[in-house]
C-alpha cells in the first residue's frame, strides 16, 4: 500500500510539474515597460497688450518725452532724458509710437499734432518728410 501511495504522490506531482511548465508557455510574463513620462505643456504666452506694428498702442515708455516736448516748444535747449533712446528702440516705427504717445497725452496737454511731434522726431534723429501724416 506504501508503494502505491508513493506512485500517487509521484503522479500528482509530475503532473503538476507538466502542468506549471505547460502554462509557462502559454502566457509567458510580459516584460513590464515603464510608460513615457507625461509632458506637461508649455506655459501660455504672457499676454501683451495691444499693438500696432512693433509699438504698443499706449507706448507708457515714452512719458519721458514730456519735458523734452516742452522744451522744444518754448525754443529752448531740450533737457536730456531717455526719449530718444526710447523712441529709436521702436526703430521705423518711432513716428508712429510717437504720434501715438501725443493722442494719447503722454507729451502733456496743449501738444500741438503733428508739428510738435514732427520737431521731437527731427530733435531725436528721425528724417520725417513734410507732407509726414499723424493719424
Amino acid at each position: 500500500m506504501a508503494n502505491r501511495l508513493y506512485a500517487i504522490a509521484v503522479l500528482l506531482f509530475v503532473s503538476m510539474l507538466f502542468a506549471t511548465a505547460v502554462s509557462q508557455r502559454k502566457n509567458p510574463p510580459r516584460p513590464v515597460t515603464p510608460l513615457p513620462p507625461k509632458r506637461t505643456p508649455p506655459p501660455p504666452p504672457p499676454s501683451l497688450p495691444p499693438s500696432i506694428g512693433s509699438c504698443p498702442v499706449f507706448p507708457s515708455n515714452l512719458d519721458v518725452c514730456a519735458s523734452t516736448v516742452d522744451a522744444l516748444r518754448a525754443g529752448q535747449v531740450a533737457p536730456i532724458s531717455n526719449c530718444c533712446d526710447n523712441l529709436n528702440a521702436y526703430a521705423a516705427d518711432g513716428p508712429r509710437c510717437a504720434c501715438n504717445a501725443a493722442r494719447r497725452s503722454l507729451f502733456g496737454t496743449g501738444v500741438i499734432i503733428p508739428q510738435d511731434v514732427i520737431a521731437l522726431l527731427n530733435f531725436c534723429g528721425f528724417s520725417v518728410s513734410p507732407d509726414f501724416n499723424c493719424t
